[in-house]
């Protein structure tokens, strides 16, 4: 199969479904519904961002910052209003430095050996600087460098942070913009950080990291049109490459990259799959448009992307085994397996109107850590249990402790079994299993899972 043929497909159907999810939700009151379907439009852009990588994997020789910078500045400015006058100061180490276009020696802003993507980074800092700056102010660049590192900074008196503000304008979970940025009346969503966020992001693999530096600010009690203002900086740091010419330092960097994206994209694919599903669950506890045509199409749609991205994770571990897992652990790992694995069972069913009872001895079953990758077993096994069209699914434990040497079992209603899962799922299954220091095993009627650790 052709993974990137696969990706393609899957980037497409993402795109299909959250636009037509998007305008089911937009006039809808409920903004639970809403944020979801922000935050899982924000992971979907991550995961093109890591797809289009992932198809592209090619490493630029280099990226000139300071061309670059000077680039969108001017073209910036051609677009303001002329009584907006603000200048471009650029300095090096601190001091200023006359800057040539056709001088060959600028090489402090250039950065080498990275994704074409991170040429986007200067047109988003400069046009963030840009539109916040106030009139008559400079924009300030400087690059400062050790044996280690080179850091990149972009310096104007915008609009003041609040406390907490510094990481919450680049989260991905947050559909949020500073809050005196809004006040003070600029258009625009908060995308351009965030989006600044996710390319360096993809730079993991040279320690590449983007910042706010707040301390810089000796501004007090400044205001512009009633607004608290302030400096702010941005910082971009990124770890110099450890080789200076071709062949084994190249080839190194290659593999860590590699590395890293395969991890990435392997972590941002189940998490799609569970934001698109947290969709669906939450458009079927909204009791009060509980039989809306609305409610409805919105469950059909957010149900049927929570299966297409899962199957496309599932063929990605046919394809790639080991290197389509994730060692992301699941955020909240207070959840029981058995409970999660129970309410995957329950809303599959609920969606397929089959009237499959589960009933539960006492006792809990739970892995520590857990990771990501039972996303996609609760999805093989939920989808097949889920169509037993009726009858008593019966979960039973033999445990010694939680975490210790315990079993679960699921015992089938009467006339089903469990030997009609498909080899090449049940492989798979076996494999997310061992991840959890745990195996599965099943005959005709019976399943069970144990815990070795």
């Amino acid at each position: 199969m052709d993974i990137i043929k696969v990706n393609k497909t899957l980037t497409g159907e993402l795109d299909r479904y959250c636009k037509q999810i998007g305008e089911l939700v937009a006039p809808l009151p409920d903004h639970t519904i809403s944020s979801s379907i922000s935050l899982l439009k924000e992971y979907v852009q991550e995961f093109n961002l890591y797809n289009e990588l992932l198809e592209h994997v090619v490493i630029c020789e280099q990226v000139d910052f300071l061309g670059l910078f000077q680039k969108w500045f001017d073209s910036s400015m051609r677009q303001l209003p002329k009584v907006k006058k603000i200048s471009l100061r650029i300095l090096e180490e601190g001091k200023p430095m006359i800057y040539d276009n056709k001088c060959e020696n600028n090489n402090m802003y250039i950065i080498s050996h990275c994704f074409s993507s991170l040429e986007l980074l200067p047109q988003i800092l400069m046009d963030n600087a840009v539109k916040y700056a106030v009139p008559g102010t400079d924009i300030t660049i400087d690059v400062k460098e050790d044996d280690y590192r080179k850091t990149i900074v972009i310096t104007n008196i915008g609009p003041k942070l609040t406390r907490g503000e510094e990481e919450t304008i680049f989260s991905l979970d947050e559909n949020y913009r500073g809050e005196n940025a809004r006040k003070a009346g600029f258009p625009g969503q908060g995308m351009g950080l965030k989006m600044a966020y996710l390319i360096v992001s993809t730079h993991k693999w040279r320690d590449a990291t983007i910042s706010v530096n707040t301390l810089a600010d000796t501004l007090e009690n400044t205001t512009y049109n009633g607004i608290p203002y302030g400096l702010f900086s941005l910082e971009f740091s990124i770890k110099k490459p450890e080789y200076s010419c071709h062949g084994i330092g190249e080839a190194v960097v290659y593999h860590d990259m590699d590395e890293f994206l395969s991890h990435e994209y392997s972590r941002t694919n189940p998490l799609l799959g569970k934001h698109a599903r947290e969709i669906y669950d939450e458009s079927f506890c909204k009791k009060v448009c509980y039989q809306s045509i609305e409610f409805k199409k919105l469950r059909k749609l957010s149900y049927e992307l929570y299966g297409t991205i899962m199957q496309h994770l599932l063929n990605c571990f046919l394809e790639s085994g080991d290197e389509a897992e994730s060692d992301m652990v699941l955020p909240n790992c207070s959840k029981r397996f058995d409970n999660q694995l129970k309410d995957y069972i329950n809303r599959a069913a609920h969606f397929k109107n089959h009237n499959l009872i589960i009933k539960q001895g006492r006792g809990v079953f739970g892995f520590a850590p857990m990771y990501t990758s039972l996303y996609l077993f609760y999805y093989l096994l939920s989808e097949y249990v889920s169509d037993f069209s009726t009858g008593e699914l019966i979960f039973s434990f033999m445990e010694k402790t939680r975490f210790e040497g315990a079993s679960l079992e699921i015992q089938a209603p009467e006339g089903e079994d469990f030997l009609g899962i498909p080899s090449e799922r049940w492989k798979v299954m076996c494999h997310i299993m061992e991840k959890h220091d745990a195996s599965i095993s099943r005959r005709r009627d019976l399943l069970t899972i144990v815990r070795h650790g």
